[in-house]
């Protein structure tokens, strides 16, 4: 061919020419060849960069086709080839570490994002942790070392100095009442001593030496009620303890074995669990104990104890599976057995299987919890941990891999903790490291078994997390220079602590607050940063001298607290001067208009002044509950109880003083009805665990957004929908975002108008769905339902409509709301603003829906006609002092409301007017809106308008909106097909 016969020649090359080369290098690329001997385009070569590896190689054969025609050259063309591979080699060196770099802030800003967590060292302990207990009901924890002693720690790390308990020998275990601060203590030496902590004051009710004397305490465990203590020694016994109310112990049961027990379960089989007080007293669950040489035996507080079983290997593990009434034990030798426990107590075996663990040396499970309904996690001294679904006989692994390049991937897990209410999953590592993930799956929902294998009937099962997938790792934490053998998580949320063999850390999530009264607005920057600022302009940082847990904010004063201090600012121009500094233990703050401050202390609101004084105090009864929430919206108060019950006060006016009247009600504020209840109106269910609420402007109605609680370790999974407590009609009614595959995180309501609600939801991170592909939940078989009446409501519609032009305004306002509740397209992204109409007879309607999308980060508040954010400013100068570092935000951003859009300085009577005109569209009632805003000539309104039209079907209301408009054309348009009499 031409192209073959115009290669050039090679020239023949003398003996010692040819020896100089040490390789002949390969013939030239066919690409080589010079341009104008190229047979067709198509063989061009793609140019490449000399500093590339592309443009090293291709340089490289071009230099060995030098040296091979031209040997005295041999030496350059290997240096030059070597300078150039080094050359490519270094610029993939330096892309890789951007690339890395790139990606690693990328992963820390996206895990810093959802979550926080600060570490407050524990004070005085450098000593290694033996044990760690929180008590339940406060935040208190207890630490034993290897130097004999028991300290006791704040949430913020602060020793209680005069609570520590110091002996000659350590601690082998401790457990807390579950209701009371009552700590039950083990020792080595088979001490036995239970202590009171109350008012920072620690008193020993009770102590023992002879019982189990001179065995090791294995285990010690209550009762559900605290009625009853069990503990194990190292000797074989095993006695059950009658406890009264302060913790005192008598001696009730005595059992003996011949091996050391080991460890210890209660069983709720065959237990009514709907006893009362009494009734728990009196009577207690059966119990479980395994020993050394693997014989597991079955006893209560009757006297009966029976062996139950026997396994090959000592009892490392027990752990009671209540929703099958199971018993799970796993054994030194890595076997996982499973026991089905009836109510008279008998087992029979239902599986054995046979754990693996790598790595190398003596193979054990460090530490097992329940990370679910089902779920068991376990670290085996590995870099991943173990989960097991009983429910569904799977298991999986989180690799520390999937943790953030925080922790190394040669680093090893050896603790364990799971945090139900918030479904945290912690990790301590032998390099002192923790690492964290949050539960996004779906949990167990009783299925069964026919129609898990897509048919009908069938007995129920329970299906939950069987991926790594259902869990999102979040940013690990540094606690300490050695091992984290000790991991255990606090009442609450966000409230962990991790010891090891140089000291302790407590953990505590740091959420960002962010609140809006009038004109000023105050977000939270830090642990204790807030930046203050007005709408109309002006703003500053104030530094506080606690870690915030939570704000209140007036238009001339600030407060702060963190669960035990508060802090009160009077705000001025650009500064705020310090009111007083007191100490509370309140965990719900609000102001008043009356120069107040309400607060939630214990079981009854407080009612003080700036300085902490109590002025007035609205009690509640047990069967009540403990006041946990509550929020002022100009002068109407809304409380929220640990029982769910919902209770509305004017602040304006005042209890009459009346003969039998507690001194302390006389002169609190007014009650508004009778107390309300969280519960379904159909079936007085409760409607689950109430997580925030927020009252209207006028005092009728209380916004709810609450958490679903499943299964015996009252997991948390977010309601998907937004309740709305109505006060007139005493029922809850709720907007569902499942259909938009969301759930609310957020709301708040208007100041003014009481129908007015804002809401921020976020994306259900499912991993798959049936209905909305992936990261969206399919909606509720009910839903489904609704929706597919709705379409065939149309259908039916759309074939009566063909014979006649008039259409019912009342159909026309159905299908209208049919479609405000659901059918609007849900947008793909993270977070989502509805704003919606609550009234008595639609109930709550959603009027629009947006993405929340950058600069805005999240929802402060509403004000009609504006939705205020915290967001970022991309040019925003730099502060200085103590806010240089947040120069670009978050700063308060504002969006207008939809039908406001283009009149949002207007007089109050034509923003009352825009108002009912954008509820009057939401609920699809044409005429009145057309009413509401007949005297405005601003072309918007009518814009606005023209759209609902052509969705309702009113064309006589669009010509009249397109005539406003000044749209002949499109108002001809519409004439036209109503004098040939189409349909509309």
């Amino acid at each position: 061919s031409p192209a073959s016969s115009a290669r050039p020649r090679r020239r023949a090359l003398a003996p010692r020419a040819r020896a100089a080369l040490p390789l002949r290098p390969p013939r030239p690329p066919r690409c080589l060849v010079p341009p104008r001997l190229w047979p067709s385009p198509r063989h061009r070569p793609r140019r490449a960069h000399a500093g590339s590896a592309q443009g090293a190689r291709r340089l490289t054969a071009a230099s060995a086709s030098t040296a091979w025609t031209n040997p005295s050259s041999a030496g350059r063309v290997r240096a030059a080839t070597r300078a150039s591979c080094a050359s490519a080699s270094g610029s993939r060196r330096r892309r890789r570490r951007r690339a890395a770099a790139a990606a690693a802030a990328a992963e820390q800003h996206q895990m810093s994002a959802s979550s926080l967590f600060l570490n407050y060292p524990c004070e005085s302990t450098e000593d290694g942790v033996l044990e760690v207990a929180w008590s339940p009901s406060d935040a208190v924890v207890a630490i034993a070392t290897d130097n004999h002693q028991i300290n006791f720690y704040q949430d913020e790390g602060q020793i209680m100095v005069q609570c520590a308990i110091t002996r000659e020998c350590d601690v082998s275990c401790m457990v807390w009442q579950a209701k009371n601060k009552i700590l039950a203590t083990g020792w080595e030496d088979g001490h036995i001593a239970i202590y009171s902590l109350n008012n920072q004051k620690l008193d020993c009710v009770y102590s023992n030496d002879k019982d189990h004397s001179g065995a090791r305490l294995s285990f010690l465990m209550w009762n559900p009620m605290s009625s009853r203590l069990v503990s194990g020694d190292s000797a074989g016994v095993v006695r059950v303890w009658k406890s009264d109310s302060r913790g005192a112990l008598s001696m009730y049961k005595q059992y003996k074995c011949n091996s050391a027990t080991t460890a210890g379960v209660f069983s709720t089989a065959g237990h009514m669990q709907s006893r009362s007080d009494v009734l728990g007293h009196a009577f207690s669950p059966s119990f479980f104990y395994g020993t050394e040489d693997g014989k597991v035996y079955f006893a209560d507080d009757l006297g009966h104890m029976t062996e139950v079983q026997a396994l090959s290997s000592s009892v490392d593990c027990m752990k009671f599976y209540g929703d099958k009434s199971r018993l799970v034990i796993i054994t030194r030798a890595l076997l996982m057995v499973q026991l089905q426990v009836g109510d008279d107590g008998r087992v029979a075996p239902v599986m054995k299987v046979k754990l693996s663990i790598a790595g190398s040396g003596e193979k054990s499970i460090k530490q097992v919890v329940w990370a679910g309904p089902g779920l068991i996690a376990a670290a085996s001294g590995e870099n991943l941990v173990r989960l097991w679904n009983l429910a569904s006989d799977e298991n999986y692994t989180l690799s520390l891999s999937s943790a953030g390049r925080m922790v190394g991937r040669s680093d090893r897990i050896v603790s364990v903790a799971f945090n139900p209410v918030q479904r945290y999953l912690a990790a301590g590592t032998m390099e002192g490291k923790v690492a964290l993930w949050r539960f996004v799956g779906e949990l167990p929902s009783p299925v069964t078994t026919a129609a898990a294998e897509g048919g009908e009937g069938g007995e129920p099962v329970a299906q939950g997390s069987v991926k790594p997938e259902d869990w999102e790792p979040m940013a690990p934490a540094v606690t300490a220079k050695g091992a984290v053998t000790k991991v255990s998580w606090g009442p609450g949320r966000g409230l962990l602590c991790a010891g090891g063999s140089q000291g302790s850390s407590v953990l505590r999530e740091d959420v960002l607050h962010r609140k809006i009264s009038g004109s000023m607005v105050a977000i939270q920057l830090n642990s204790n940063l807030v930046r203050l600022e007005r709408l109309d302009g002006g703003h500053f940082i104030q530094k506080c001298d606690i870690n915030i847990r939570g704000i209140a904010v007036t238009e001339t004063h600030l407060a702060v607290w963190n669960g035990s201090h508060c802090q009160v600012f009077e705000v001025q121009d650009s500064m705020c001067v310090a009111v007083s500094s007191h100490q509370t233990s309140a965990g719900c703050m609000a102001f008043s208009k009356d120069d107040s401050i309400l607060r939630t202390v214990g079981s009854a609101v407080e009612i003080c002044n700036y300085n902490g004084v109590v002025k007035k105090r609205i009690s509640f009864s047990e069967g009540e509950g403990e006041p946990t929430h509550l929020d002022i919206n100009g002068k109407f108060l809304a409380v929220a109880t640990s029982n769910g019950q919902l209770k509305l006060f004017d602040l304006s006016k005042r209890e009459a003083k009346t003969a039998g009247t507690n001194k302390n009600a006389t002169g609190a504020p007014k009650q508004l009805g009778s107390s309300g209840k969280f519960v379904d109106s159909a079936t007085g269910e409760s409607l689950g665990s109430i997580r925030s609420i927020a009252c209207n402007a006028d005092g009728t109605r209380v916004s709810i957004l609450s958490d679903h609680v499943h299964g015996a370790l009252r997991m948390l999974e977010p309601d998907t929908r937004l309740h709305v407590y109505d006060a007139d009609r005493d029922v809850v009614d709720n907007f569902n975002c499942t259909s938009r595959g969301r759930y609310p995180v957020s709301h708040f309501w208007d100041t003014e108008e009481p129908k007015l609600l804002a809401c921020e939801t976020t994306r259900i991170r499912a991993a798959s769905s049936e209905a909305g592909g992936p990261g969206v939940a399919a909606p509720p078989a009910a839903a489904k339902e609704a929706a597919d009446e709705g379409k065939e409501g149309e259908e039916g519609k759309d074939d009566e409509g063909k014979d006649g032009e008039d259409k019912s305004a009342s159909e026309a306002q159905k299908q209208f709301i049919r479609t405000k509740q659901g059918d609007a397209a849900p947008t793909e992204s993270e977070m989502e603003v509805l704003t919606l109409f609550v009234t008595t007879d639609f109930g709550v309607l959603m009027q629009d829906a947006f993405p929340l999308e950058a600069p805005f980060q999240a929802l402060i508040g509403v004000q009609v006609p504006r939705l205020y954010f915290a967001g970022t400013k991309e040019n925003e100068e730099s502060g200085a002092g103590a806010g240089g570092a947040f120069g670009n935000g978050p700063f308060v951003m504002h969006r207008v409301l939809q039908d406001f859009i283009g009149l949002e300085d207007v007089d109050v009577d034509t923003r009352a007017a825009l108002l009912d005109f954008s509820y009057y569209l939401t609920i699809g009632n044409m005429d009145e809106a057309h009413r509401a805003v007949k005297l405005i000539r601003n072309p918007s309104v009518w814009e606005n308008m023209a759209h609902m039209c052509v969705k309702t079907k009113r064309l006589d209301v669009a010509e009249v909106c397109l005539g406003n408009m000044g749209h002949a054309r499109g108002a001809a348009a519409v004439r036209l097909p109503k004098q040939k009499g189409a349909p509309e």
